[in-house]
């Protein structure tokens, strides 16, 4: 006979054998073998998501008006340009997909194209990603470890470690991909095809918002097919007698294809979003930049970075480690507790390990790329948390033994508030001078004006509300020692001689230059020089970081001051 299954009130699903590989995922959990819980108790896990998501939008609020750093500057011109119904990659090249962009021109429609609608809707994006963990771990575990594994994960989530304050595109693939878990996990309970379709959708968005998300995009694939191929061999080990008076090709072909339909819908699902925005950026005449910056310059795309990039985010951490110090600790006492099935076990390390791949990818490491590893390291905190509480519960303490993981995670939680950093430092002049700046040029010209900016900060663009005069919106690439550099650069200056920009910002920070020393950030000032003058341009702003202050100079105290400060801007404007 087949393995018996019961299923409770709350909709779970758990195996008579919590050993067995083919069991559905939310029968396997730490709290799988429990039955419903009493109404009285049901009711407080809501209560302390409603308190998370509170908190949440009361930290948030506070830093809604903040100005746009660069990446977010990048996503907001691009967005920008969409709901002036320009397609991105006209005006804008880079190698990411588009699916930010699209989530910044639909977050700017809503809510208004200035720095407080984008960080409102970084808000309802940090709130939705809340409660699908919350919806995550409660699957997998219980809602006590889905109650601490949501508090981490909007801790963690908003700590200057990652940037959090920040809407970068890490956050949007988080969203994403934890709505195709849910689903996932549900379509591995129910078995149903479309749900699995719409797992694989959320995911293949994912993509869309970063690259980085295809690996947990293929993490959640091994997951499916494990869990097919396993039930393959339940069925096959507890087939009966009876079997064997069938044919065997026949018997294995309808064992095969309902398998092979779940694994084609959520595969299906995956390749929509990227295959609809081949198609339309197609019919807006732009595939053939998609495919170059996308496709092709994206596999040779490469900066100088190594794995010493990971040790010093750790080191800038500072308190923020101690989510990580849980998680460890989570991690040793969920691999040692044989109560939790093995299925448990392996889907939250998987998780851990694709997640840090996904993190890794180029060795950047980048504090807002560890966003990516945050839903793991929130359900290690939590399983760890709720397991230590049982097993402390068992020897004895009681109620009392369920609270000492929560008091611990409570007391450490207020400690790391408390001692929080922002000290981490991505630019010392253009983000809180950028808005000031593109002030002027926006009360100086039309909006046909073209502008240039030689830095990386396109976050000018969009405040002016100016078309760029070169596609290359960032120099990270042009000065790099990639081997189209040099061609790159060229094209840069000859769609700027082209242009002709009314304005020019010469941007003097290192951050917004190279990763690392290069010559050609002078080679580019150097040519820029000589074009100003050529071009009939004078300088008619400087703003410049004096002892941590910007100092503004405008018109004819700007034209012929020389900034005192190595972090400066300079405004020029061509004379008519």
């Amino acid at each position: 006979m087949g393995q018996r299954k019961r299923r409770y009130k709350t909709g779970r699903v758990a195996s008579t054998s919590p050993k067995s590989g083919a069991g559905l995922p939310s029968g396997h959990g730490a709290g799988a073998h429990r039955g419903p819980a009493p109404a009285g108790r049901a009711i407080w896990p809501w209560i302390c998501l409603g308190l998370i998501l509170v908190f949440v939008a009361a930290v948030r609020v506070r830093y809604l008006s903040v100005p746009l750093e660069r990446d977010e500057g990048e996503y907001a011109y691009a967005g920008q340009l969409i709901l002036q119904g320009i397609p991105p990659y006209q005006f804008a090249y880079n190698v990411k997909l588009p699916g930010t962009y699209a989530a910044y021109a639909l977050a700017m429609a809503v809510f208004g194209q200035t720095p407080f609608g984008i960080h409102l809707g970084l808000l309802f994006v940090n709130l939705g990603a809340v409660v699908l963990l919350f919806f995550l771990a409660r699957r997998l575990f219980d809602p006590y470890a889905a109650v601490i594994a949501s508090a981490t994960y909007a801790l963690m989530s908003m700590s200057p470690a990652v940037l959090g304050f920040c809407a970068h595109a890490t956050h949007f693939v988080i969203l994403a991909a934890l709505g195709g878990f849910v689903l996932l996990l549900r379509g591995l309970e129910s078995r149903r095809a479309l749900t699995l379709f719409w797992s694989g959708l959320l995911f293949g968005v994912a993509v869309l918002m970063k690259q980085h998300g295809v690996f947990l995009g293929v993490f959640a694939f091994g997951v499916l097919l494990y869990n097919e191929c396993s039930s393959k061999i339940v069925v096959n080990a507890a087939g009966s007698s009876s079997g064997s008076l069938q044919d065997p090709g026949t018997c294995a072909k309808k064992d095969l294809l309902p398998g092979v339909r779940r694994l084609a819908a959520f595969s299906f699902g995956t390749v929509v979003p990227y295959v609809l925005t081949c198609i339309i950026l197609w019919r807006a005449g732009v595939f053939k930049n998609f495919w170059r910056w996308t496709v092709v310059y994206a596999g040779g795309h490469s900066l100088p970075y190594s794995f010493q990039g990971l040790a010093r985010n750790f080191q800038w951490n500072g308190p923020e480690n101690f989510f990580w110090v849980l998680a460890a600790a989570g991690f040793f006492i969920l691999c040692a507790d044989r109560s939790v099935s093995g299925w448990t076990k392996g889907f939250v390390a998987g998780l851990l390990a694709s997640s840090f791949v996904a993190v890794s990818l180029g060795f950047y490491f980048f504090p807002h790329y560890f966003v990516l590893m945050l839903p793991a390291v929130a359900l290690l905190v939590g399983a760890g948390c709720t397991l230590a509480g049982q097993k402390l519960r068992r020897n004895g303490l009681g109620a009392f033994g369920a609270f000492v993981p929560a008091a611990v995670f409570l007391i450490g939680s207020g400690w790391v508030l408390q001692s929080r950093r922002f000290d981490i430092v991505e630019s010392l002049v253009a983000f809180d001078a950028a808005p000031a700046l593109a002030g002027y040029i926006s009360n100086h010209s039309t909006s046909t004006s073209r502008i240039a900016v030689f830095g990386s900060e396109p976050e000018i663009y969009f405040y002016a509300r100016r078309h760029a005069a070169s596609g290359y919106i960032y120099m990270y690439d042009i000065t790099s020692t990639a081997p189209r550099a040099g061609e790159m650069k060229q094209e840069m200056f000859r769609e700027v001689e082209t242009a002709r920009p009314e304005f020019v910002v010469d941007v003097h920070e290192r951050f917004s230059w190279s990763v690392g020393f290069s010559p050609e950030s002078q080679r580019i000032h150097d040519w820029l020089k000589e074009y100003l003058k050529s071009g009939n341009y004078r300088r008619v702003a400087v703003a410049e970081n004096v002892k941590g202050q910007i100092v503004y100079r405008w018109e004819s105290d700007a034209a012929g001051y020389s900034p005192t400060s190595e972090f400066h801007m300079c405004l020029y404007q061509r004379n008519l």
